[in-house]
Order: structure tokens, then C-alpha cells, then sequence
């Protein structure tokens, strides 16, 4: 699995208007940490789940148990 997510605890301030016009115009769904993303990958049983970061912008992979 590999995905990208605009994260709320990384960017600051500036990042706040992308997250709400991006969720009012539908191309963005809820928000998460980067400690959420990962705990969502636990749980969903994936292994040497990777996040790096650039700017608000969060990469991940993992792979499936």
C-alpha cells in the first residue's frame, strides 16, 4: 500500500485554508496526525510502515500482513 495525506500536525498555520476549501469542495475527506495514519495502518495489518514527511504533505507505505 502506498498513499499520500495532507496531515494537520505538520505545515502550521498556513496549511489551515488548503484543509478547508479542500473538504468544503470534496476533494478532501477528514484529517489526521501522522501518529493517526499510523495507528490506522497497525490496525489495518500492515508491517514496515514508512511515513516521511514534506512539509503538510505525508507519504506512507506499508505492507500487508
Amino acid at each position: 500500500l502506498t498513499g499520500s495525506a495532507l496531515l494537520n500536525d505538520s505545515g502550521g498555520l498556513r496549511t489551515v485554508p488548503v484543509r478547508h476549501v479542500g473538504r468544503l469542495s470534496g476533494l478532501l475527506g477528514p484529517s489526521a496526525t501522522q501518529r493517526e495514519v499510523e495507528d490506522w495502518l497497525d490496525e489495518a495489518g500492515f508491517t514496515d510502515v514508512t511515513l516521511e514527511m514534506s512539509g503538510a504533505i505525508g507519504y506512507f507505505r506499508g505492507v500487508r500482513r
